[in-house]
């Protein structure tokens, strides 16, 4: 398994990503994955924490600053690349 660590800024906040990437077959040796393959799922995760950031962010201000309130769960979120596809 290759394990990456990944700082995205969002604005104000920093998320830091831990990523562990493993071949469907646990034999197999992480060799198939270029770094073109690896930029393209940075970019995948930039952008959805991005997003997911910036929801949260707009579903808080929504609803005051005086009320405690619990956001709503995501659903999963399906990455598609130019040859990857993340679920």
């Amino acid at each position: 398994m290759t394990s990456y660590k990944l700082v995205i800024k969002c604005g104000n906040y920093a998320v830091l990503v831990d990523l562990h990437l493993m071949a469907q077959d646990s034999s197999e040796d992480n060799v198939w994955l270029s770094d073109q393959k690896r930029e393209e799922i940075c970019m995948l995760l930039k952008d959805t924490v991005d997003s997911r950031v910036k929801q949260y962010l707009r579903a808080h201000k929504r609803h005051g600053q005086g009320k405690q309130t619990e956001s709503a769960k995501a659903n999963p979120l399906f990455m598609q690349g130019k040859e990857l596809f993340i679920k």
